[in-house]
């Protein structure tokens, strides 16, 4: 029971009593002075009414008792609604309480899994690092951007003249200008026309292609797009390859020159070959030519018609052994010594004639 309510309890109690007993005034007054929790305000009502004659005064207590029932009920209204409202705040509170515990549980949970996701980013950019370091080609990341992402040390290495661009966030076309300003690409006489072109190129995504450096390097350049709209580049080294074909295409050159001379001489000689043949069939005998190795190399008409019967046999190439067998065999000759033999005599002629 609230303080209030316990303030005025008393002063109803009086009342009431006063009435239904109906007592005197004098009954009043005792009243009056056994209720000490009685108002000051009633108390002096009471006392008004002690006075007046008795019908009066019992009217005047029904009345003061009347008013005094209703400020008890006004006031226990008033109670019951501060009340409701105290209790709809209080729900209203621990339910934020409520809301506030839960929102921190999730909060920590939250940021347990954003650390755990953070830590296993973290690892797998670790490894995916480490991969790139350990690839024998250069390795360059670009996000969708055109930015930086990564690279590894032999892209870094192919491009060290402008190793100090080469950091997170720079764009690909900052790195293409500082390395035409610095040198990079002897091929670029025209800064800007070849810095437009490359960029071009990069969003073709062409077939891979070879690319000069400064210092005589050469690489296979190689982009192709990533899934969120990035770049991933390779770079492969391929001066010896390309030293190796420098090579090939001037032994090439060589060969073709000396295949071009070969062809000039034969030419020649097949020209000097010509004139001596005219030369030899406008002679009346029969007239044939040697060479070191005793093979025919030519011979004139007359010859040829004083050996009729193995004509077939006399042809450039053939040896002097083949073209003598062949005229024993058909009878155009006599063998006055075995064949072996003239051949020995004829090749001692031939050294003694080498040696003189």
């Amino acid at each position: 029971m609230s303080r209030t309510k316990a303030r005025f309890l008393p002063t109803l109690l009086t009342l009431v009593t006063v009435v239904l007993a109906g007592l005197t005034a004098a009954g009043v007054h005792r009243l009056v002075s056994l209720e000490p929790g009685t108002s000051a305000g009633a108390l002096a009502e009471l006392r008004a009414a002690a006075s007046l004659p008795e019908e009066e005064a019992r009217a005047r207590v029904e009345a003061i008792a009347t008013a005094a029932v209703a400020r008890e009920a006004s006031h226990d209204r008033a109670v019951q609604r501060i009340a409701t409202l105290g209790g709809a705040l209080f729900a209203a509170f621990a339910l934020l309480i409520a809301s506030l515990i839960a929102a921190e549980r999730n909060a920590r949970n939250l940021l347990r899994l954003a650390r755990t996701a953070r830590a296993e980013a973290d690892r797998a950019r670790s490894q995916l690092v480490e991969a790139v370091e350990n690839i024998s080609e250069g390795f360059v990341l670009y996000d969708s951007e055109d930015r930086l992402v990564l690279c590894n040390r032999r892209f870094r290495e192919a491009y060290r003249i402008v190793a100090d661009v080469l950091r997170p966030g720079v764009t690909s076309e900052e790195i293409l200008r500082a390395a035409t300003e610095r040198g990079q690409f002897p091929q670029a006489e025209d800064k800007e026309t070849w810095i437009a072109n490359r960029l071009a190129q990069r969003r073709r995504f062409d077939p891979p292609f070879e690319q000069q450096l400064a210092g005589g390097r050469w690489h296979m350049v190689s982009d192709r797009p990533t899934r969120d709209g990035g770049l991933v580049g390779i770079r492969t080294d391929i001066t010896e390859l390309k030293r190796r074909e420098i090579e090939l295409r001037e032994a090439r050159r060589g060969i073709e020159q000396q295949a071009e001379r070969a062809r000039s001489l034969a030419e020649e000689a097949q020209q000097a070959k010509a004139v001596l043949q005219d030369a030899i069939e406008s002679v009346n005998e029969g007239f044939c030519l040697f060479d070191r190795d005793d093979r025919l190399v030519m011979c004139n008409s007359r010859y040829l018609d004083l050996h009729g019967a193995i004509r077939d046999a006399i042809r450039p190439g053939a040896s002097f052994a083949e073209i003598t067998r062949a005229a024993i065999e058909k009878g155009a000759m006599t063998a006055h010594e075995p064949l072996g033999a003239a051949v020995a005599r004829r090749e001692a002629i031939q050294i003694g004639r080498a040696h003189v």
